[in-house]
């Protein structure tokens, strides 16, 4: 997957993110890394889309509120920052791009997710 589609599904994994915070606990993604800058110095005032996934993993931000969706977006963030995104989490082939940019939380391509 070429660096520009990658970047797009990051962008979209992170709105899922914001969007399942917001429904979820209430406050926005900006609302909680606030409150993480506040309580803890070593996060920056600007942190990447890479700093923001090791940050939410790290806290525990998408333990508060397990539902499926929740789980699904930790899921994907976990595979982001093992550097698996993309990457079919059964056979192993690349997911196409189309289809991770329209769904950025699927683990599975469109062979597997049929036989699923």
């Amino acid at each position: 997957m070429d660096q520009h589609t990658l970047g797009t599904v990051k962008h979209a994994l992170l709105h899922e993110l914001d969007v399942a915070l917001q429904r979820s606990c209430h406050q926005s993604l900006q609302d909680v890394m606030t409150a993480l800058r506040i309580h803890y110095a070593n996060v920056g005032p600007d942190p990447s889309p890479d700093e923001v996934v090791d940050i939410v993993l790290r806290h525990g931000i998408l333990s508060l509120r397990p539902t499926p969706t929740v789980n699904r977006i930790r899921t994907s963030l976990s595979r982001w920052r093992m550097g698996s995104l993309g990457i079919c989490a059964r056979c192993g082939t690349e997911i196409d791009a189309a289809d991770l940019e329209r769904e950025p939380m699927r683990i599975h391509c469109t062979r597997c997710e049929r036989r699923l």
